[in-house]
């Protein structure tokens, strides 16, 4: 199996070893479901997440997505990133964050993102943007 479709469901929970028989899929759409978090997920290169009532993402919640490279969190009600939420997404090249409650980015947040070409941040409640912000891996 390559792609799984779950988008438009009322889906509000995922036990963890839910998709452990599925070796390597490349595409999970998990879209306009009621999900509050993202511990569940492996093999996966493209995740969407978009519309689900995600309000806080953990140090380390994507450790072992490292073939993850397409990450879409849109319209969400994230509040909090912490710092090394994102550790492990090596080959992430896209991060879509449009849509949420951010209002600021902690200091290394993005660091570990070292192929990240495209990032949208759009309609937030972003007011600062502290130095060093777009480090080397935005170049």
């Amino acid at each position: 199996m390559k792609e799984i479709k779950l988008e438009n469901n009322e889906i509000s929970l995922i036990e963890k070893y839910a998709f452990m028989n599925i070796e390597e899929f490349f595409y999970l759409d998990l879209s306009k479901n009621n999900l509050k978090t993202i511990e569940f997920i492996s093999h996966v290169k493209t995740l969407l997440m978009n519309y689900n009532q995600i309000d806080i993402i953990k140090n380390d919640t994507f450790l072992n997505l490292n073939k993850l490279e397409s990450l879409e969190l849109g319209y969400n009600k994230i509040s909090e990133i912490e710092t090394y939420a994102f550790r492990g997404l090596n080959k992430l090249n896209e991060l879509v964050l449009i849509g949420n409650r951010l209002n600021h980015f902690k200091h290394g947040t993005f660091d570990n993102l070292i192929e990240l070409q495209f990032l949208n941040i759009q309609q937030n409640f972003i007011d600062k943007i502290y130095t060093h912000f777009f480090k080397s891996n935005f170049n």
